[in-house]
């Protein structure tokens, strides 16, 4: 474990016997984070990360890590939304090319966010047709009724559809900074070379002065 200057906490598992290594990026916030106006703002981000950067095309990202027979995804709580892939130890500066590039260069492509915001739309109403989400929700609405625990994670209709690459960019901003973020590395390749290329890729991410979150 340790820290690079700009402040990106580095944790490193190295097991020598596993053919492949898995990347996770854990940014410090989720939807406990979000005001009236963003209720569902950190999971749009979930969906836009890997829509394209300046240097990566839409479709790129996902193509790239599949072309060398990895996964790619994410997923988004209360507190943190998280994106990883896993790939073989023989393809580590792919994956962490393409990580660092969607950390510090996200696009957010306005077409491509309103055919996202359309999905997401989808994955709200499917979620209230799911007697399980159904009772999550309940169980912390109840539970939590004066916190932001107690809303949906996925957001509300209402802020959701009118989200605009301004909305995305502002909070990406604001949170997406190397002081808020660890990366997680658990796999076969080589400590001391991970470091390295480590240094390399993500030393181009923001490190503005934020609250750092525990």
């Amino acid at each position: 474990q340790y820290y690079l200057d700009s402040g990106l906490k580095i944790i490193i598992k190295e097991d020598k016997l596993s053919p492949v290594t898995s990347f996770f990026v854990w940014v410090n916030t989720g939807s406990a984070y979000e005001n009236n106006r963003e209720r569902g703002l950190a999971h749009v981000h979930e969906h836009m990360i890997f829509k394209g950067t300046s240097k990566l095309k839409v479709g790129e990202i996902s193509k790239q890590i599949e072309a060398h027979g990895g996964e790619i995804n994410a997923f988004t709580s209360y507190d943190e939304t998280v994106y990883y892939t896993t790939i073989s130890n023989n393809f580590i500066d792919i994956a962490l090319n393409i990580l660092s590039e969607c950390m510090h260069d996200a696009l957010f492509d306005e077409r491509e966010l309103q055919k996202e915001l359309e999905v997401i739309l989808e994955e709200i109403k499917r979620s209230e047709d799911l007697p399980s989400s159904c009772l999550e929700q309940m169980i912390m609405t109840n539970s939590f009724p004066n916190h932001n625990y107690g809303l949906p994670i996925l957001g509300i209709p209402d802020t959701v559809s009118n989200f605009s690459r301004d909305d995305l960019k502002n909070f990406y901003n604001k949170w997406y900074q190397a002081k808020n973020m660890k990366l997680i590395v658990v796999g076969g390749a080589d400590t001391e070379q991970l470091k390295n290329k480590i240094n390399k890729s993500f030393n181009r991410l923001k490190s503005n002065n934020i609250n750092p979150l525990t």
